[in-house]
């Protein structure tokens, strides 16, 4: 089951770079040798599945919720949410001011712009290959200073 799950993240890394962005359900079965329904199969006995940082972030302030709750979910409602939700916003946005500015320029042309990987490389000289190298950098340090940040605040 490991090594199906690292075929999986794998195939859908491999698929990101070419494309740019993160491969369809299809897309993905389709590079595997599946059928969408085989794929989800596979997902679901291996456990693979895409997170969101949000979604991590509540995860990490102790509120227990559910790996399938959605990530958009409405907090206005619930001044405790609504609370939770402005300080892991509050935490991020300093962690991101940190970053030096070509790591924040290309979080801001990547997911503002929603930029792919080549296009970022041409604007600021890099190869495709170099801008998702420093990408996965910068979300890995995204989420050691988060840690750290949310462990501080505890």
């Amino acid at each position: 089951m490991r090594r199906t799950a690292r075929e999986i993240d794998q195939a859908t890394q491999e698929l990101a770079a070419q494309l740019g962005r993160w491969p369809t359900h299809k897309e993905l079965a389709l590079r595997l040798g599946l059928t969408p329904a085989e794929l989800a199969e596979q997902r679901k006995s291996t456990g693979s599945r895409f997170v969101s940082l949000e979604q991590t972030l509540a995860e990490r302030s102790g509120d227990g919720g559910s790996p399938h709750e959605p990530a958009d979910e409405d907090q206005t409602g619930n001044p405790e949410l609504a609370a939770e939700h402005s300080a892991s916003m509050e935490v991020l946005r300093d962690v991101l001011r940190q970053l030096p500015a070509r790591d924040r320029r290309i979080l801001l042309m990547r997911y503002a712009e929603a930029r792919p990987f080549h296009e970022i490389g041409a604007a600021m000289g890099l190869s495709e290959s170099r801008v998702c190298q420093i990408h996965k950098r910068i979300l890995s340090t995204l989420r050691r200073r988060i840690s750290v940040a949310w462990g501080e605040a505890a």
